[in-house]
This record gives C-alpha cells, sequence and structure tokens, in this order.
C-alpha cells in the first residue's frame, strides 16, 4: 500500500492492463455473435481404423448458419496424465461459407501418439471456439482388413481363421494381434491416401466404379503404389470377370502376373496377382457365393480362399504393413543419428580452462572485491548468477560446443517398385548447430520433392527403447504441421540449439536414379532380379526373409549380381548375422523386416502365420544420401538401406 500511495499512477496503469488481458481473453473465448459454425460430426480414422504413430484423417462435417467464417483449424492431440504433451500442432486454412444448412465436409491429416482425445480449434477474427474428439486406436498388432461393397458382407468366418493364424502375442507380451474388418460404401471413400494408412488389405467386393467420389480411385491406387494389399472381387455390377472400365487402370486389365489359384498361366487362373508400385492387386476370375456361409473362408469357398491366402500373408509380412517395421526402427534410430554424428565431448584441457574461468571469475574475483566492501555476502548471489550465464552460454549459445558446423545425419529405408525405377522413402533425421539457428526444412526440399505425389514432414514418435532398460521419452521440438493437399504434410520452421538433436522424418516418394537399378526377367525357376550399383561406394547385399538370412555379399560400384531360385538353393537358412559396419541401424532394419511383428530390441525368432506364402526381401545397404541437400546443413552422415520386395515362390 505505500507503493501505491507514492505512485497512484502506477496502480492506474496496472489495473488497466488487466481489465485490457481480462477483455481481450474474453474476446477470444467467446464466439462473435455473427459466426455460427456448428460441429455436426467428428471422426478419427477411415471407418474407425486408426493406429498410433501412422496418419490418419480427421474428417469434420461443418456448417455455418451466420455470417462467412474464414481463418484457421487447428488440431493438437491431448495424452494421457504423466505422458507429456503432444509436440505436434497440425494447423490448416477454413473458410465455411455462412447463411445455410448445407453440410460441409474437411479433413485434415494427423498422427495419434497416445492420444486420449483430439483437441480442436476454429480460429478467426473474433471468434474462437474449441471441441474435443475422443480418440480410439487400434491394438499395434492388430490386422485390419477394409472391405468395400454395397452391402454387408458375413467374413466372421474370414476372420476367425485369421485370428488362429496370427500370433497370439509378441515376444514381449505387449502387442496381442487381431483381425479387424470395417464395411465402407463406395460413395464415401475419402480422396486421400492417408486415410487408408491403418489398413492392411482392402477387398473390392464387386462395387460399382461409378459410385466412387471424385479422385477416390486414384486415392485407393496411391495407397496401393505405397505398399498396399489390394484384391477384388467381382461383383454383379462388372457385368463379367473383367474389371469395369473405371478400375481398369488400377487393377492391370490384361497383362501377365502370378496366378495364385487355379491351373497356372493367367487364362485358367482363378486369381491373377500383379505388382503395383510397392503394393500388390489381385484381381479374382469369380467372386463367393453369397448363399454359402461365411464367404472367402475355408468352409464356405475353399478354392477361393486358398486363392486368397497369399494375399493374407503379405499384407501381414513387412511388405503389405511397412509401417509397423519402420514404427519400431523409429524406436531405437535416435541413438543412431547421435552416433552418427559428430558430436563430441570437449577435450579435457578445454573445460579445465573453463572451469577455471568460471571459479576466477565467478567466486573469487567477487570474494575479494566485495569483501573490501563489507558486502562479502553478496558474493553468493553473485555465484549464482555467474552459474546461470554459463548455462546459458554452454547450453544455449553453444561455448565448447565441438560440431564445427550445421550438420543432418541421416538414415532412409528405401522400398523400391517392382519397375525398378522409383521407391517409398522413409528418411530420418538428426539435425545439429553449433549455434542457435532455425530450421526450415520444408522450404529447403519443396523444389526438390515437387514432383513427388507424397511428402510428409514431422517429429519423431514414441519412445527410445533400449535393450537393457525401459523406454524413455523422445526429446523432440514443437512442431506445427500444415497440409498442403491429399498427401502433402509441410514443417513450420523448427528452432535449433546446441548440444541437443532435433529429430524429424519425412515419408516421400523418390526416385533410385544413381544409387541402384533393378531388372526383373522371367526364368526357368521363376523371376530372377538383377541388381546393379549405381552408387560411389560398396552395396552390402542380403536376402532375409521371415526364417532368417540365406545369402549376403558386396557389390563394389558398377557391378552387378542376379537373385533367384537358383542362388537362393545354394545357401542354407539360418539366424540373421549382425550387420559389422559403421552403423547399427541397418540391424534395426533387419529385423523389423524380418518379424515385423516383433519389436526390434527383443530376442528370439517369430513365426510366420503363412511361412510358404510370405515373401522374402533383398537388402542393400549403402553409404549414399537419400534426402534432397540442405543448403543451411553443409556436412552429413547418411545410410541407405534399401529393400527390394521378392516373391515366396523363389524360396520354394
Amino acid at each position: 500500500m505505500i507503493g501505491a500511495r507514492s505512485c497512484p499512477w502506477l496502480t492506474l496503469a496496472a489495473l488497466a492492463a488487466a481489465a485490457l488481458a481480462l477483455a481481450a481473453c474474453d474476446g477470444a473465448r467467446r464466439p462473435s455473435s455473427g459466426v455460427q459454425v456448428e460441429v455436426v460430426s467428428a471422426e478419427l480414422g477411415l471407418a474407425g481404423a486408426a493406429r498410433d504413430g501412422r496418419w490418419s484423417l480427421l474428417r469434420l462435417r461443418l456448417r455455418n448458419l451466420g455470417e462467412d467464417f474464414r481463418g484457421t483449424l487447428e488440431a493438437r492431440g491431448a495424452r494421457g496424465p504423466g505422458t507429456g504433451a503432444d509436440p505436434a500442432t497440425y494447423r490448416m486454412p477454413l473458410e465455411v461459407p455462412g447463411g445455410s444448412a448445407t453440410l460441409r465436409e474437411v479433413a485434415i491429416p494427423v498422427v495419434p501418439d497416445g492420444w486420449v482425445e483430439l483437441r480442436v480449434t476454429l480460429r478467426g477474427p473474433g471468434f474462437e471456439q474449441g471441441f474435443a474428439v475422443p480418440v480410439k486406436v487400434d491394438d499395434p498388432g492388430t490386422l485390419r482388413v477394409l472391405v468395400v461393397a454395397e452391402r454387408a458382407w458375413d467374413l466372421g468366418a474370414l476372420l476367425e481363421e485369421i485370428r488362429t493364424r496370427l500370433p497370439a502375442a509378441a515376444a514381449d507380451g505387449r502387442e496381442h494381434r487381431q483381425a479387424k474388418a470395417a464395411l465402407v460404401r463406395p460413395e464415401e471413400l475419402p480422396s486421400s491416401s492417408l486415410a487408408f494408412s491403418a489398413v492392411q488389405l482392402v477387398l473390392l467386393l464387386g462395387p460399382d466404379p461409378a459410385l466412387f467420389p471424385e479422385g477416390a480411385i486414384e486415392a485407393l491406387a496411391r495407397w496401393v503404389e505405397e505398399g498396399g494389399t489390394l484384391v477384388a472381387v467381382p461383383g454383379p455390377a462388372w457385368g463379367g470377370a473383367a474389371p469395369p472400365a473405371g478400375l481398369a487402370a488400377l487393377l492391370g486389365a490384361g497383362g501377365s502376373g502370378e496366378a495364385t489359384g487355379g491351373t497356372q498361366g493367367d487364362a485358367g487362373a482363378l486369381a491373377v496377382t500383379r505388382a503395383h508400385g510397392a503394393g500388390s492387386v489381385t484381381v479374382f476370375r469369380r467372386g463367393p457365393d453369397p448363399a454359402s456361409p461365411g464367404p472367402l473362408s475355408p468352409q464356405g469357398d475353399p478354392e477361393l480362399h486358398a486363392a486368397l491366402v497369399p494375399a493374407l500373408a503379405r499384407a501381414a509380412s513387412f511388405a503389405g504393413d511397412a509401417a509397423s517395421g519402420l514404427r519400431e526402427l523409429e524406436r531405437v534410430v535416435a541413438h543412431e543419428l547421435t552416433e552418427l554424428s559428430k558430436l563430441r565431448v570437449p577435450p579435457r584441457g578445454l573445460v579445465f580452462l573453463g572451469l577455471l574461468i568460471y571459479a576466477t571469475a565467478g567466486l573469487v574475483l567477487p570474494w575479494q572485491v566485495l569483501g573490501r566492501r563489507g558486502r562479502r555476502e553478496w558474493a553468493f548471489a553473485v555465484l549464482c548468477g555467474a552459474a546461470l550465464l554459463a548455462i546459458l552460454a554452454v547450453w544455449r549459445l553453444g561455448l565448447f560446443s565441438q560440431v564445427p558446423r550445421p550438420e543432418v545425419e541421416e538414415v532412409t529405408v528405401l522400398r523400391v517398385h517392382a519397375d525398378g525405377s522409383r521407391a517409398e522413402a522413409t528418411s530420418f533425421l538428426g539435425l545439429i548447430a553449433p549455434r542457435p539457428m532455425t530450421a526450415d526444412v520444408s522450404a529447403e526440399v519443396r523444389d526438390e520433392l515437387a514432383g513427388s505425389r507424397k511428402l510428409l514432414l514431422g517429429p519423431l514418435r514414441g519412445g527410445v527403447e533400449g535393450r537393457y532398460g525401459p523406454a524413455e521419452p523422445l526429446r523432440v521440438p514443437d512442431a506445427t504441421l500444415e497440409p498442403r493437399g491429399p498427401a502433402r504434410v509441410e514443417l513450420a520452421p523448427v528452432q535449433l540449439y546446441p548440444n541437443a538433436m532435433s529429430y524429424l522424418r519425412c515419408d516421400y516418394e523418390t526416385s533410385v536414379e544413381g544409387i541402384v537399378a533393378v531388372e526383373r526377367q522371367e526364368g526357368a525357376k521363376g523371376p530372377v532380379f538383377r541388381v546393379t550399383n549405381l552408387g560411389r561406394g560398396n552395396l552390402d547385399c542380403r536376402v532375409v526373409c521371415s526364417e532368417g538370412f540365406r545369402w549376403c555379399d558386396s557389390l563394389r560400384a558398377g557391378q552387378s549380381l542376379q537373385v533367384g531360385a537358383d542362388l537362393l538353393a545354394k545357401h542354407g537358412r539360418g539366424a540373421v548375422p549382425p550387420y559389422h559396419g559403421r552403423s547399427g541401424a541397418p540391424e534395426a532394419v533387419f529385423r523389423a523386416i524380418a518379424f515385423p511383428s516383433q519389436p526390434v530390441v527383443a530376442d528370439g525368432p517369430q513365426r510366420s502365420p503363412w511361412p510358404d506364402h510370405e515373401p522374402g526381401y533383398l537388402i542393400g545397404i549403402a553409404r549414399a544420401p537419400v534426402f534432397p541437400e540442405l543448403r543451411s546443413f553443409p556436412s552429413r552422415n547418411a545410410t541407405a538401406v534399401i529393400v527390394l520386395e521378392l516373391p515366396p515362390r523363389i524360396f520354394q
């Protein structure tokens, strides 16, 4: 009160500032009377299929009876108590015309990560409205089957047969395997391939392509190119066994493929499987009898089910569900990126000199100077201030930093398309700088990846698991993710600080030109793959299947090898040997690919549900960068892991 009486203008200024702050907060909370946006429905995932660590679409249906709304839509996940806040905020511009009861559908891609609910906020001039969407995700080991049909099908017998074959749990006892099916009518399909990310198998049970919304078939085709498994069964709307005109381009009418039922050869095969990008499309010649009990099951139609088994096996493997293996790799790759960097402990002499300066400036000199003035007790306050300045200088300003220049570390997994020209790439990046700086990764790679139909940037997820210790939360910077298209999400600038690495992940499509060349030929005992090393360094290769490894070799620049049944028959099976190289990440990739349902830090193999039908893989490791060069980060260390799917019949 003494201060208030002596300086009344300070009291008035404080009261005025508080009143303005309360008015501003109240205005932000309370929607303006002109805009009346109403959320009619909100759904996360396609037909309820959503999974941690995978892209999903948040689909909102809005209507606005008031004035036009122009602003932004923000979404941020809320985790359970004690698990920390999610660092990612998803933001997109939004316009909702007013004065009408017409529903407007809006979709924004998000990545659930331990969420219990999703908090969505609409912001505009003088308007702010928020609401929460409950989040329910599948168990990590769930095999999701999406049925696209015009009526409901009884797939209970098929799902029960899948459940009996899937492992009950992973080696650590946490990830229970299940099989779930969901029905989506053709007119309800979205126009973004990200909506199918949590699905391993899509069954087209005779839908009429005329019912598909605009862009839905293209989105489904893109999902298959990314590695999805698609099965198409004729229906009444098809008018015959051949795919209708609307689906002919996706299902590959004409041409050759792998016979998966009936007599050998396309003409007499019950089903024919063709590669499409990194994915697979199986087209049946006939459909099941709707009146039969359990269609597509061993009891309902044994012949049809036998032709379906290869697609089921692929959907449960790394080829059909690469996201599970990449998710496991994401848990350990942060340690690998840190080891690849030049982040080192400062020399002992430099540390000793720093401690000497700190003790002299923070304690000895203040003690002497303040002692002469009779204020020696103030030396403790000076010491605390010097400690804070030292912490600021070391951890925020980069004092004693041993990183000479900004650099990016990279571990990239390339899943090569069947034609050998393109690949689905997942790059795990570690950014580190000697001084505080702002990194705009999206701006630097936007031109280089302009032709890519997919660009998904964001922070690494989950925790970092060690072999002998519990999982630790991964410290990642707060990030703002902004959708730019159906399969394009860019990252806002990220603030970097010295002595701390920032971890990012980018999924995109790229060319393998200059890295590897893949050619497929038909031999007497099945397909033969010719692989040529186009890089500058060695390409270390091995063949991996669910039972272990078959063969490994190293290719120098310009060398080629042919992988087929003849070569694999010369080599026995065994456990996957350790990779003896500078990088430990490839070993984690081997385990993630050979055992997609098992954590990469667990010991012991896991049985395959369909060992005779599961594909194998040719894996090559090269010391070559794949992610576009960042001008702000002139130095980099990179490891590329090239994955080529091999048909199961060459292992038999």
